[in-house]
């Protein structure tokens, strides 16, 4: 999928351990052949292809991510939207040359992205996209359903202590022997000796989303790597969503999501998903911290709060 991965395992039996870690990575390979909008023989793109043609039948991995992006969808009012396809490709090309398209074109790829447009029929397992142009993209939720089946494989095979990081998504199983949890870095929080808060989570998901270090900056202003669904452009002033969910493409769309979205919005769309919490950071270090259930174990600067 492009970034680094890391798989950690506890385990008695080091030759057992790096065989189910394999598995874990071929378990990657299957989703990322899947749900890839960049490798022209994914299933993806096969969908995006029959766009407009009706409904056409879909694998479980794709209908499963469809379904759980379409319902961060509606709880998000679209901030995080599977369909935003066409604006990615469009910013992509933005980013490379710095240069804007036209409002007209923005506007004809505005009118192929809607999350609304998705009809997916999960017990015939089909899926139609009601505009021919439209595409399917992930990059929003992928990596963090990928940590999220990868540590599911690895609970299959027996090791029920590990670890699986994406990039800045990551999941882990039951916490190291003698520990509490796994200790995941949020670098967007930092004391004043510039050292990361960390978070201490067991059998839970961590991600991370924001422009903290992926960002353009166009005539004097700065724009995310992130799509905002409402402009079609990178956001402006996203924050750095740290979301704490009990599964990575939860976690993963919803810090998408968090990042684009108002401190009130962000509150109502944590407070729809169980036992899930956010760390919002804004460019000038100042923080908001949505942690409905209290649930969230953190140590800044050598103190728990």
């Amino acid at each position: 999928m492009g970034v680094r991965t890391t798989i950690a395992i506890y385990a008695d039996d080091r030759d057992a351990a790096s065989t189910a870690a394999n598995l874990a990575f071929l378990r990657i390979a299957e989703l990322d052949q899947a749900l890839s909008d960049w490798q022209v023989d994914s299933e993806v793109h096969h969908v995006d292809e029959l766009a407009g043609r009706g409904p056409i039948p879909i694998g479980a991995d794709l209908a499963f991510v469809l379904e759980t992006s379409l319902g961060v969808a509606a709880a998000s009012e679209g901030l995080f939207d599977p369909t935003i396809g066409p604006l990615v490709r469009e910013w992509r090309a933005m980013r490379s040359t710095g240069v804007f398209v036209s409002s007209e074109r923005l506007r004809t790829l505005r009118d192929l992205v809607g999350w609304r447009l998705v009809h997916l029929d999960v017990a015939k397992r089909t899926v139609e996209l009601e505009r021919a142009g439209m595409r399917l993209d992930f990059g929003g939720i992928g990596k963090g359903l990928a940590a999220q089946a990868a540590l599911e494989r690895l609970r299959e095979l027996g090791f029920r202590r590990a670890l699986v990081a994406l990039a800045g998504d990551v999941a882990v199983g039951s916490a190291p022997p003698g520990q509490a949890g796994w200790t995941i870095a949020v670098p967007s929080v930092v004391d004043a000796k510039g050292e990361p808060a960390v978070l201490v989570v067991a059998n839970a998901a961590v991600s991370t989303s924001g422009d903290a270090e992926q960002f353009i900056e166009i005539g004097g202003l700065r724009y995310a790597h992130i799509v905002d669904p409402r402009t079609g452009l990178g956001a402006l002033d996203a924050r750095t969503a740290t979301v704490v969910s009990p599964r990575g493409e939860l976690a993963d769309a919803l810090a998408t999501a968090a990042a684009l979205a108002s401190d009130e919005t962000t509150r109502a769309l944590v407070e729809r998903f169980p036992d899930t919490a956010a760390i919002l950071v804004a460019h000038d270090g100042s923080r908001v911290v949505v942690d409905p259930k209290h649930s969230l174990v953190w140590r800044e600067g050598g103190v728990q709060p």
